[in-house]
Formats: C-alpha cells, sequence, structure tokens
C-alpha cells in the first residue's frame, strides 16, 4: 500500500505566488528543471498553495535517485496536512508502471492506459490511505514525470468524482511541455524567486 507523504511542516513555507508574464505555452526549453520549476509549472494549472516543500517523494520506490521531486500543500489545517499535489521527475526503475497489463494487483487498485498517459488509483482504506490519483506520463532521455492528487476520500473511479484537482487537470499537469528534464528560463526564473525551501 502507497504511504501518504510526511507532513511537511519542516520544510513548507508560504508561496507568494506565480509571476503574471507566464509561458504556459512554451517549450520545454534548455535549461535543467529544479523542485522550484515544478512547483511554478504546477501551479499554473492548480493554482497557488498554501505551502510547498520537498522530501522523500519517491511514491512507489520507483524512482532512480536522482529524481526532482515537489509537493504542493492545499487548505491546511491543524489537524489535515492539505490536499497533496505532488511532482516527480526521474527515471523509473520500475518502468512497467507505464503497463497496466504487466502490472495487475500490484502498486495501485485501479490502471487505465491513455493517449496521454497511464492513470492509477487508489480507493480508500479507512485504515491507511483516503486514496489518491496518479498519472505517469514519459518524457525526454528515458524520464518519466509523476503527478499524484491526494485529499478526499475516493470510493470510486476517480474520472466519475468531483475532486477538488481532477483528473483531467492532473493529466493536463504531467503532459505540460514544461515539465521536462529540461524547461524553460522562465520556468526557472519564476521558481528560483518564490519563497521556496528545498530539503537540507
Amino acid at each position: 500500500m502507497i504511504a501518504r507523504v510526511a507532513v511537511l511542516a519542516a520544510l513548507a513555507v508560504l508561496i507568494a505566488g506565480c509571476d503574471s508574464d507566464d509561458d504556459s505555452t512554451g517549450s520545454a526549453g534548455d535549461v535543467p528543471i529544479t523542485a522550484p520549476g515544478l512547483a511554478y509549472v504546477a501551479a499554473d494549472h492548480v493554482g497557488r498553495p498554501d505551502v510547498a516543500g520537498v522530501d522523500e517523494l519517491d511514491w512507489f520506490d520507483a524512482f532512480a535517485d536522482d529524481a526532482v521531486a515537489v509537493d504542493l500543500r492545499y487548505h491546511p489545517t491543524k489537524n489535515y496536512p492539505g490536499d497533496s499535489v505532488t511532482v516527480t521527475l526521474g527515471t523509473l526503475r520500475v518502468p512497467d508502471l507505464l503497463d497496466c497489463d504487466a502490472t495487475v494487483g500490484m502498486y495501485t487498485q485501479g490502471c487505465a492506459e491513455t493517449p496521454d498517459g497511464t492513470l492509477r488509483w487508489n480507493l480508500d482504506d479507512p485504515e491507511e490511505d483516503p486514496g489518491g490519483v496518479f498519472v505517469l506520463v514519459p518524457k525526454s532521455d528515458g524520464q518519466t514525470v509523476l503527478v499524484t492528487f491526494n485529499g478526499p476520500r475516493i470510493h470510486r473511479d476517480p474520472r466519475k468524482v468531483d475532486l477538488p484537482v481532477s483528473v483531467d487537470t492532473v493529466f493536463e499537469i504531467a503532459n505540460d511541455p514544461r515539465l521536462d528534464v529540461t524547461t524553460s528560463e522562465h520556468v526557472e526564473n519564476n521558481g528560483i524567486e518564490l519563497p521556496y525551501q528545498a530539503a537540507g
């Protein structure tokens, strides 16, 4: 069972917002992408997060050690760390995660291959996890982006549920051309300008 990422209280900081001069239709560019860059692109799709941080975000223990990741949190409260949008980019140690037929009954409870990428999901487990949505899309140089959403409890196929971050939006984030091994200077410049704190 996939465990939810630990609360990022020690790592998360307020994000002031994204620059209004966005390049949401731009190409990947040639600047190596970083966690703040991932955060900037994801926020273009789901809005400014309340907090953001990085931690051990390898949900499936499936990425090589050099993967880049960021976790955005929305509407946290005293007793709830917030809905989570996580973006991880790196080399998959388990490439079969892209193949539903090769992983029947493994990793997640649901899986569907689409023209836009592989969708996986888990349903609510009252003892452990409220469920989650996971989208994987191949990128350049043999790398893959994994975008996840964890929030309200999911009791059925998330494509049929009105979630705060829809499955379509998760796919839009994962397929954004700026989310790749390299990105544009605009993305990295604006990411760096965020009051963003990395682990360590």
